[in-house]
């Protein structure tokens, strides 16, 4: 921000020079209506002046701007660093237990050692936040194994249940189907039945017939 406005102040400067530039043009004219090439040169050694003057505030303003917009920079990029390096911990310690706890022994003889003058302010935390990350990872594969272990025993126990449930519709249709073929063949033998009583009857029919006529044929010889 401070740059910003440092660069519209500039701009605005120029801006104001090059207006007094644009007023004094005609009087110059004026002056030296006869020589041209003077007034072009005069102009070149203006705008030259300008950019060295906004050159020179622009480099004596850096070091300030820098020292100050520095210690916010450094402030956020140790605190990136340290939430990296703990997500990449708990990350770690969600894979494998193991890994976390060796992340975390690592890092404890790293923050018992170096004395904390010497050390870095960045290390601490991240020391800390590894051995947390292990402590919590080994609990947190705790967990997922226990889970892990429920799921499957629940799964087996779902795959029984699917298994029986569909052994059991087997079942039904199998009874179904025999059921089925026994009322066809049941339909079938009455079919048969009904068809031999009708030629039984026929046959007895034919029978009378024939005696019918027989006795016919005796009353007619005889008379």
């Amino acid at each position: 921000m401070p740059q910003q406005q440092q660069q519209q102040q500039q701009q605005q400067q120029q801006q104001q020079q090059q207006q007094e530039q644009h007023q004094r043009e005609p009087s110059q004219q004026q002056v030296h209506h006869s020589h041209p090439c003077h007034q072009s040169q005069q102009q070149q050694q203006e705008q030259q002046e300008q950019q060295q003057q906004a050159e020179q505030q622009l480099q004596q303003d850096r070091p300030k701007h820098q020292s100050a917009a520095a210690r916010p920079c450094q402030a956020a990029a140790a605190a990136a660093a340290a939430a990296a390096a703990a997500a990449a911990a708990a990350a770690a310690a969600a894979a494998s237990p193991t890994m976390a706890g060796a992340a975390g022994a690592a890092a404890a003889p790293l923050r018992l050692s170096a004395p904390p003058a010497r050390s870095p302010p960045s290390l601490l935390p991240l020391a800390a936040a590894a051995g947390a990350a292990g402590a919590a990872g080994a609990a947190g594969a705790a967990a997922a194994a226990a889970a892990a272990a429920a799921a499957a025993g629940g799964g087996s126990a779902l795959w029984s249940t699917v298994l029986g449930k569909q052994q059991q519709q087997q079942q039904q249709q199998q009874q179904q189907q025999q059921q089925q073929q026994q009322q066809q063949q049941q339909q079938q033998q009455q079919q048969q039945q009904q068809q031999q009583r009708r030629w039984e009857q026929l046959q007895q029919d034919w029978k009378l017939c024939q005696q019918q006529q027989r006795q016919l044929q005796w009353t007619t010889e005889d008379h």
